[in-house]
């Protein structure tokens, strides 16, 4: 081909790929989520989900593709087309799955930031079975009884809040893998399980009738929806915080210009009052990004979720 001719052609398709990108979009767009209908983060996408679509003029479908910690949701949405008309829920622990275990895709390779949406405080919840009213005295029961005490997980994330916590005050702990919420609560309100490090929208189902304490938050500033509850940092351990990012991601290769509506619009849904009122009911701090700050965040998470994930066999590896 000429060189004449090439010029002309490769104008021509940067002019349908223009075209293509102004008609944006032009039907349904899915939602590919890791978890189960009815946990938080598939609620919080019900919640934002009807309010973007209505800003983009098409529907959004969300798919639940729970399983294998979140990689099949992952694997999913990975192998889509990178045409905007896919996006993937996730959260931090799904997010930086691939450091801890072996995934068929790569998040920084196969996927591109879209925005975040907010974050789940955690906490640390213990049985009141376990002789310790605050954080200090816990670190200091687990010195004394060393592998003797044990923590329920059931994702990645909290797995990583526990590391975290062993790494900081020097103890060490056996973790106890559950299926559900469900299954953790009996356990821990007999002692059979001493201490989990969860969300803290859990607690009006773990700290009721007192059998279960909440000794600290691991966020950087206490917790709205407990306020009397001290940080990991009030008590000594700075180095012990961890919040849920909760994002959306598309495939690498979506064009720019798709990914930065589709950035300004989830930032414009968050803005909204009432969408703000329903997301902080489920104990949710709203917050949006840019695609480029969700990026330099997430690169810095990923470098502490490395340095910590082979030393603790998180995701079993």
């Amino acid at each position: 081909m000429k060189p004449l001719h090439r010029f002309f052609c490769l104008c021509a398709m940067a002019a349908a790929a223009s075209f293509a990108r102004a008609g944006y979009p032009d039907h349904p767009i899915r939602l590919v989520m890791p978890f189960a209908a009815g946990g938080a983060s598939d609620v919080v996408a019900r919640i934002v989900a009807p309010e973007l679509a209505a800003r983009l003029g098409q529907p959004i479908v969300i798919e639940n593709h729970p399983g294998a910690q979140g990689a099949i949701a992952g694997q999913a949405a990975a192998g889509a087309p990178p045409d905007g008309y896919t996006l993937l829920y996730a959260v931090s622990a799904t997010a930086a799955l691939p450091l801890a275990t072996r995934t068929a895709y790569d998040m920084a390779r196969d996927f591109t930031p879209v925005s975040t949406i907010g974050t789940f405080d955690f906490g640390l919840f213990v049985s009141a079975k376990v002789p310790a009213a605050d954080t200090r005295a816990f670190v200091a029961y687990a010195k004394a009884h060393p592998g003797a005490l044990n923590f329920a997980t059931l994702n990645l994330g909290e797995h990583y809040a526990a590391a975290s916590f062993m790494k900081a005050a020097g103890v060490d702990m056996v973790n106890v893998p559950y299926r559900s919420m469900a299954q953790i609560v009996p356990d821990i309100v007999v002692g059979q399980v001493h201490a989990y490090f969860g969300p803290l929208v859990n607690a009006s189902v773990l700290a009721r009738d007192g059998k279960v304490r909440v000794l600290a938050t691991l966020g950087r500033e206490r917790a709205a929806q407990a306020p009397d509850v001290p940080t990991m940092i009030e008590q000594g351990l700075p180095d012990v915080t961890f919040e849920s990012v909760q994002m959306l991601y598309a495939p690498a290769g979506t064009p720019p210009g798709i990914v930065d509506r589709l950035s300004r619009e989830v930032n414009a849904v968050l803005a909204q009052p009432r969408v703000r009122a329903q997301l902080e009911k489920l104990a949710l701090k709203p917050q949006g990004s840019t695609p480029e700050a969700m990026r330099e965040a997430q690169a810095a998470a990923d470098k502490a979720w490395t340095a910590i994930a082979h030393t603790y066999r998180l995701g079993g590896t």
